[in-house]
């Protein structure tokens, strides 16, 4: 079993498959458990193969999520939530099948893989138009990936501790009339096997949060939303991704916007968008339109064929 001991005896949560403390992240492992999720995989693999299946993969992903939301210094919201889920894709008659389910805990994992090994491959079967596919050669990887994080995370009463004296901060700047913030982590361990051999195991963190401030001035009113995060300890939370540097200068920059900001002029000027802004752009009217399944079913939204046509395309 994967299990991530408490640090200073305070058990957070215990899914059934992983076991995972209130913000420690002491990784231990555990044969007996860990071989029964492999085993669960290997006969996953098999079933697919036997099934008429000319390739198939799983997932199964376990996740830990914990969170304290708080406004003008006052706690709002906190969460605490762990679940289990699995997902697999196969191949047969050339055609593609998928079947995903949560897993409640790991002695219904084999059971539950088989029969969404079962659904994929009928699926496939069942939607077979393109004739014979025949997917690129790639070597099989074996991986166990650790994680690597350095600093535990927050626990759920240190998060709250916080956003709540951050947020606090924020609201007594000024001209800010509303001042919200988020603390979040989540804890991973992620598994994936496919009939070609490949076999990797790997466990993230991911810290996150971000935040809001409404601020009122001469120039009018604005809102400025900052989220931030970085896939590994709270050591990595520093500069732009420190909420305790962060949090007072969204704050700050908020109420010089209202001082300042005057409305431009009517008529056509030039827009300077951050980077952030660009990559939402091209993924919404870009990347969702060549989606494969929009792709395979004939529809071309820029040419007005599609849930949702372009006037104009």
């Amino acid at each position: 079993m994967l299990s991530i001991r408490p640090l200073g005896g305070n058990l957070f949560l215990d899914t059934g498959m992983y076991q995972a403390s209130r913000g420690g992240i002491a990784l231990v492992a555990e044969e007996d458990i860990s071989d029964q999720i492999q085993d669960a995989l290997d006969n996953a693999m098999e079933a697919a193969t036997t099934f008429g299946a000319t390739y198939a993969d799983v997932r199964v992903e376990a996740v830990e999520q914990a969170g304290a939301e708080a406004e003008n210094g006052i706690i709002k919201n906190l969460q605490i939530s762990n679940g289990t889920s699995l997902g697999v894709r196969a191949l047969a008659g050339g055609g593609w099948g998928f079947a995903a389910f949560d897993v409640p805990n790991v002695s219904h994992l084999e059971v539950s893989l088989a029969d969404a090994v079962e659904r994929a491959v009928r699926q496939a079967r069942a939607t077979s138009s393109t004739g014979e596919v025949r997917l690129a050669h790639v070597e099989p990887v074996t991986a166990d990936v650790p994680l690597d994080a350095k600093k535990e995370p927050w626990t759920l009463e240190e998060k709250q501790d916080v956003i709540v004296g951050i947020t606090k901060g924020m609201s007594e700047v000024e001209g800010v009339a509303l001042a919200m913030g988020a603390l979040r982590h989540r804890l991973g361990v992620h598994h994936f096997a496919s009939t070609e051999g490949t076999n990797i195991r790997r466990v993230t963190i991911l810290n996150s949060g971000g935040f809001y401030v409404h601020a009122v001035g001469p120039g009018g009113a604005q809102g400025l939303l900052k989220p931030f995060g970085v896939t590994g300890g709270l050591e990595l939370l520093v500069g732009d991704n420190d909420p305790y540097e962060l949090g007072p200068m969204i704050a700050d920059q908020a109420v010089e916007l209202a001082s300042k900001a005057e409305a431009p002029d009517d008529g056509k000027t030039t827009v300077i968008t951050t980077p952030e802004f660009d990559q939402l752009l091209v993924h919404e009217i870009v990347g969702h339109p060549v989606e494969a399944d929009r792709v395979l079913g004939g529809e071309s939204a820029w040419a007005g064929r599609g849930p949702i046509g372009c006037a104009g395309g």
